[in-house]
This record gives C-alpha cells, sequence and structure tokens, in this order.
C-alpha cells in the first residue's frame, strides 16, 4: 500500500516538473527571439578601390513577429539594403552590406548598429574587417580615388554638404568630425583625433594647414580639402579650421 502511495506521489511530481519544464519552454520561447549567424565578419585582403559585399542572416526563433529597425552604417561608404524588416516564428532574413574600399588602406573595420523587439537583444552591432592593399609605395592616391570623396553622391554627403557656408569648428562638425572624434555610437577611428592633439609650433601648424589644403602624403584617405587643390573648402575656411584646432586648450 505504501509503495502504491510512493508510486502515485512519484508520479505526480514528474508531472508537475514536467509541466514546470514545458512552462518555462513556452514562456522562454513566447517572444521574439533573436539569432544572428554572425555578429562579425573578415572580407580578407582586397585591392583599394573593390566593392565587397557581405550577409548578415538574421533568424527567430521566438514564437512572436521579430522586428529589426534603426538599422545605420557608421559611414556613407557602407550602403545597406534594407532599413526595417518583421520576420515571422521560425523564419529568417538577410541583410546585405555593400563596402566601398576606395582611398581605404591597412587594417579597416566597418560597423553597423541595429535594433530589434527581443527584450533580450534590444541593441546590437555586426563588425567587418578587411585588409585593403596598399598598392601606392610612395603612399599617394591616385586621382580618380582622391577625387571620389568630393564627386561620389554618399562620400560627398558626408564630407561636402553638410560644411557648405560653414567655418570653424562648425566647418570642423560638418566636414571632418565623423574621421577625426571618436562617435558615441562607434568607436571606430578613421584618421588622426585632431581635437585631442596640440598645435602650439609654427611647425606644427604649417603641416596642418598643409594637410588640409593639399591631402597627406602618409594617409591616401585624406584628400586635399582646398579648393585649388580640387577640394570644397575656400581658403578663408581653411583657415577657420586651423583657427579652431589652435584654439582647443588641453
Amino acid at each position: 500500500m505504501k509503495s502504491k502511495k510512493a508510486l502515485t506521489l512519484g508520479l505526480g511530481l514528474l508531472v508537475i516538473s514536467l509541466l514546470a519544464l514545458a512552462l518555462f519552454f513556452y514562456q522562454s520561447k513566447n517572444k521574439a527571439l533573436l539569432r544572428v549567424d554572425a555578429l562579425s565578419k573578415n572580407l580578407g585582403h582586397v585591392e583599394e578601390g573593390k566593392d565587397l559585399v557581405a550577409d548578415f542572416t538574421f533568424f527567430n526563433d521566438g514564437l512572436k513577429p521579430l522586428r529589426i529597425f534603426d538599422v545605420k552604417s557608421d559611414c556613407g561608404c557602407t550602403d545597406l539594403s534594407w532599413k526595417t524588416a518583421e520576420i515571422p516564428p521560425g523564419k529568417s532574413s538577410r541583410l546585405t552590406v555593400h563596402i566601398d574600399t576606395t582611398m581605404k588602406q591597412g587594417a579597416v573595420t566597418k560597423q553597423i548598429r541595429f535594433a530589434s523587439n527581443d527584450p533580450d537583444f534590444s541593441f546590437g552591432a555586426l563588425n567587418m574587417q578587411v585588409d585593403v592593399e596598399n598598392l601606392h609605395t610612395a603612399g599617394n592616391m591616385t586621382e580618380g580615388g582622391r577625387a571620389k570623396i568630393f564627386t561620389d553622391e554618399k562620400c560627398a554627403h558626408c564630407h561636402v554638404d553638410m560644411g557648405v557656408g560653414a567655418f570653424g569648428k562648425e566647418l570642423f562638425e560638418a566636414d571632418c568630425a565623423m574621421c577625426h572624434r571618436v562617435q558615441k555610437e562607434s568607436k571606430i577611428l578613421v584618421g588622426p583625433e585632431l581635437e585631442a592633439l596640440s598645435f602650439n609650433t609654427p611647425a606644427q601648424i604649417a603641416r596642418l594647414r598643409e594637410v588640409i589644403s593639399f591631402g597627406s602624403k602618409t594617409h591616401r584617405s585624406m584628400p586635399g580639402f582646398l579648393d585649388k587643390a580640387g577640394g570644397p573648402l575656400a581658403k578663408e575656411q581653411v583657415d577657420s579650421l586651423v583657427d579652431y584646432l589652435k584654439s582647443i586648450k588641453h
């Protein structure tokens, strides 16, 4: 009799445990559940100027629709094929990223940021690494490559359009900060962090003016911004950038 009661009690506890496990499984799945095939991809070693493509697949392992939104790149040379997507339960969707390596050299990292309605994966970032070969031993960019930053629609939007008619700090914020200031959304820094440097001596100031006006001879992603060198800035605007960077106290 006792063994029968013990068996009944044991079976009851087992059923309760199975029900609790099923409830836990259901609750853990009863939401949008985001899974990405990879958060980082290495695109290998390429020649400068190549257009690269990276695909990321978003899976919804939950029981409710998954929304991916606020998908943004860290610069204009990284182009996206979508902005918003809703993925049904058990389905997936692909994000295709195009990267223009023009004017890039060495180790380059590009980042895509996104948000989702998965409560445990509300925000995320995708990173792409590429090693861009420097074919110009003297460190000089081809004329076509240098001109692209001012003529290509994606490049010009960041490096030209925003700074039209601006001077000093306002001009730096518009045309320069995206490459020369660490951004809140991304820690990737393309060029020297100019606002953290001191420009005190005549030689330092002359060098700063020379690079802004006519470009860098050692880093081909920096073309000359002076109008006489093919850039969008008048001499007075270049002078205002130099004055602004000189004025920063450290």
